[in-house]
């Protein structure tokens, strides 16, 4: 079973947990990722109906707690983390709206390839080794 992007935007993430290993057989396999680091928070967070942001300390109980037994936790998008970072800051800096605006677009074609191809080969790393820093988290796991 897959949850991409779904946790950080429940109020409290036990039950939905609970539920959701009710629908993985036992030993069966989860894969989550969630936005990454309090740190980021801006606007798109916001925008998006984000309730948190998440650690990998802040992650591992909610696995763990529905009675799933971590495989893997890893950060990813390290290697955009600088340009993630510093794009949150300024957001920040501007000051948080009272009703920001949705903020994802698909970059010019040459930026786009530029970008997947940075994310392929962290892709490439991350089949070797855990990353420890990113804007998003995404754990392997599997119930007990």
């Amino acid at each position: 079973m897959t949850l991409f992007d779904v946790l950080e935007h429940i109020d409290d993430e036990d039950p939905a947990m609970a539920a959701v290993a009710g629908l993985v057989r036992p030993g069966g396999l989860l894969v989550v990722t969630v936005p990454a680091l309090p740190i980021l928070w801006s606007d798109h967070d916001v925008s998006v109906h984000h309730r948190r942001r998440y650690t990998k300390a802040t992650l591992r109980p909610v696995l763990e707690r529905a009675g799933f037994r971590l495989e893997r936790l890893s950060y990813h998008t390290c290697l955009l983390f600088p340009l993630v970072f510093a794009q949150r800051v300024a957001s920040r800096l501007r000051g948080l709206k009272a009703k920001p605006e949705y903020d994802v677009r698909v970059p010019a074609a040459p930026l786009n390839q530029a970008l997947l191809a940075v994310m392929e080969a962290e892709r490439r790393l991350l089949r070797r080794v855990d990353l420890p820093i990113g804007s998003s988290l995404v754990a392997v796991a599997f119930r007990e």
